[in-house]
């Protein structure tokens, strides 16, 4: 498990790092389109739309693995150490069902959408919501790993 979920944090952080930077690019070109050149691509704000809404989602496995997501810590200081066991557990297991929710109604939602076509790049929009059921399957790739190095 270990190594299936090192090599899943690579496979982001090299997936979101790419899309990120094609990203930068898109916009640059957009924008640079829209003010010297007097033209905006018809495809750029879609494919700029599709690509934050996969690393946003992609990279949320990540804040898992690292234990950065938001969070409220207010019961770390109130709870003893006992107690903090638990609710570390039980939000473990509610981040676990909500993954599991990703990639349930992120399979419908693809499904959904197959027919549906994105004008400026004349793609299936299954495409943007894809990366829902992906980000879901990352997502529960890392919580399971730290269920498992918790205990």
């Amino acid at each position: 498990m270990d190594t299936l979920s090192r090599y899943a944090t690579l496979i982001v952080e090299y997936f979101s790092k790419a899309m990120l930077a094609l990203l930068v690019i898109i916009v640059s070109w957009v924008v640079f389109g829209r003010y010297v050149l007097s033209t905006t691509p018809a495809w750029g704000e879609e494919l700029a739309k599709i690509v934050m809404v996969w690393v946003a989602l992609t990279s949320a496995s990540m804040a898992i693995r690292t234990d950065t997501h938001l969070r409220l810590s207010l019961l770390d200081f109130i709870l003893p150490e006992k107690y903090m066991k638990v609710v570390h557990w039980l939000v473990l297991l509610l981040m676990g069902a909500f993954a599991i929710f990703f990639i349930i109604a992120g399979i419908q939602l693809v499904q959904l959408t197959s027919t549906n076509t994105l004008p400026g790049l004349r793609i299936s929009s299954s495409w943007l919501y894809l990366a829902v059921p992906v980000s879901g399957v990352a997502m529960l790739v890392q919580i399971i790993d730290r269920g498992r190095r918790m205990l």
